[in-house]
């Protein structure tokens, strides 16, 4: 039978043996690599620990007490990267006997989800704490991470070429004697992102349609209400809104029922004329081809306050590529325009299902490294449109964003 043992990975155990479930904190700042496995004497079964070096001890294990190595539950020298010592172990590890409803995190556990509340022992509020410093374990995880380091969008003999934002194309080791690509492992500029958590207030899930992902929000008051839109679901996603009070406590929830699409994601609510709208990405497919085009919805509010989809456009754009997403809704002089991409900066006019380019220019500020994406829809402040974005860092394997700012005229 397989069950998860104390490093969060599934391993091959007798039948009727129970493999002791550890507490495992936040990774410590001294914590390297994995470099070998070592059997555990006294661990059911043909066991083995993952055992990593440690600036500090020269070896550690995570949660599993191994002789003569070091253990971060038990070391007095641990530090996580959000800066607290937390060696104690836990007392309440996970008693969920499976993938699905969480009576203690209160939503549904994906298996991933699961498997590291399992694999962890971790309580709600350590994996909250988790979820906020993501970011900086992610980037830990890869010696040759960079922020500057984007897809891989071709290769030359099994080896990948990255796009890169200072040197145009990268590769992680080298390749050929005199490439022109930049090479990352000796690469001076290569540097990584860690930003720190300066706060947060959280929606609580509970309150929201139960789904194995609740995420990608839309907020905006309209109508003296405070309105949230969000996407249930990661495969087969739908759009929600739902209303809250000042609390930010889930007063109504409504799935949207939008017809343009096999699915509709990211959701992103602006006012136009006086109306209500939604922006999305309606996802397609057909055989092995799969597509995404953006439309928007105008949204009706019932004598009950309920909201329903009045009606739906999706905009045609010469220009557009097969995979769209992320355009910015807002209104100028009672027209509708979109911000397309932001370097350089292109914006379409909408009219209904028509959509043209009417604006073409370089960005005006320093170039960051980068794909910049786009994120909330412009909004119109001091004489400037504000536009937060998202920015992409990383490569798929080391993936991860942050939220910028621009304003235009």
């Amino acid at each position: 039978m397989k069950r998860i043992s104390s490093t969060g990975e599934w391993i091959e155990v007798p039948e009727g043996d129970e493999v002791p479930v550890y507490a495992v904190p936040d990774p410590c700042i001294h914590m390297g690599r994995g470099i070998r496995r070592q059997r555990c004497e006294t661990c059911p079964g043909a066991t083995s620990i993952k055992v990593f070096a440690c600036a500090k001890h020269g070896e550690c294990t995570l949660g599993k007490q191994l002789e003569t190595i070091a253990c971060c539950t038990r070391c007095s020298d641990f530090t996580t990267y959000a800066g607290r010592s937390d060696s104690h172990l836990i007392s309440s590890p996970c008693a969920c006997a499976g993938v699905g409803w969480c009576p203690a995190f209160a939503r549904f556990q994906s298996p991933l989800d699961w498997q590291i509340c399992r694999g962890h022992a971790l309580t709600p509020q350590q994996c909250d704490h988790r979820r906020g410093v993501w970011m900086t374990e992610a980037q830990r995880g890869s010696h040759l991470a960079c922020c500057h380091r984007g897809e891989s969008r071709r290769d030359r003999a099994g080896v990948p070429i990255y796009d890169c934002g200072l040197h145009g194309f990268c590769t992680l080791q080298p390749m050929r004697d005199g490439q022109i690509e930049a090479i990352c492992e000796s690469c001076a500029d290569r540097r990584t992102h860690g930003p720190k958590l300066l706060g947060r207030q959280r929606l609580d899930s509970a309150q929201l349609i139960p789904g194995e992902h609740q995420f990608n929000c839309s907020m905006i008051r309209y109508g003296g209400k405070l309105l949230v839109a969000y996407r249930l679901h990661w495969a087969n996603a739908r759009i929600v809104i739902a209303e809250l009070d000042e609390n930010l406590n889930v007063v109504k929830n409504r799935r949207l029922h939008l017809r343009l699409g096999q699915a509709q994601e990211d959701p992103r609510l602006f006012v136009y004329r006086g109306d209500l709208y939604v922006s999305y990405s309606a996802f397609y497919q057909k055989g092995d081809k799969i597509w995404t085009d953006v439309c928007y919805a105008r949204l009706e509010e019932d004598a009950t306050g309920t909201w329903h989809v009045g009606d739906e456009f999706y905009p045609h754009y010469a220009g557009r590529s097969l995979w769209e997403k992320n355009w910015g809704f807002f209104e100028h002089d009672g027209e509708l325009l979109a911000v397309y991409s932001i370097s350089p900066h292109r914006v379409l006019r909408i009219e209904g299902n028509r959509a043209e380019l009417i604006a073409d220019a370089p960005a005006r500020f320093t170039a960051k490294p980068g794909m910049l994406h786009g994120g909330a829809p412009p909004v119109f402040h001091r004489g400037e449109y504000y536009c937060f974005y998202h920015r992409r860092l990383g490569a798929t394997s080391e993936k991860f964003y942050s939220i910028d700012l621009y304003t235009f005229e």
